[in-house]
């Protein structure tokens, strides 16, 4: 073997190297974007069933909604799709919107849907 095969061999595992090396990078940015972003997703439900809370308050009825974020209003869930722009962020709920159900005793739950 020459000096000219062992350089080219080198080079290619320098190649590899730095290419493992910006997979890794790549895959710790988009696992720390996902994190934040279900982060806020976990806010978005937070709010949503706070406003849940103060709604039923109001008149103490059960009711089960899709929390519309842009307007802040609860949109009964057969319209929703028509009228509800899809909020979920992470890719857990990419293209989603909360549903939110207060039972008759005030108990709160929230669940992600598909339009």
């Amino acid at each position: 073997m020459n000096a000219r095969n062992i350089s080219g061999i080198t080079f290619i595992i320098i190649l590899l190297t730095f290419g493992v090396f910006a997979l890794i990078i790549v895959m710790l940015i988009s696992d720390n974007l996902n994190s934040k972003l279900y982060d806020f997703d976990t806010q978005q439900e937070i709010y949503a069933e706070h406003q849940a809370s103060i709604e039923y308050q109001k008149n103490y009825k059960p009711f089960t909604a899709v929390f519309d974020t842009e307007t802040k209003q609860f949109v009964d869930k057969r319209t929703a799709r028509m009228s509800v722009k899809p909020y979920g962020s992470s890719k857990e709920h990419q293209g989603m919107y909360l549903l939110i159900t207060v039972d008759k005793d005030g108990n709160i739950s929230s669940q992600w849907i598909s339009p």
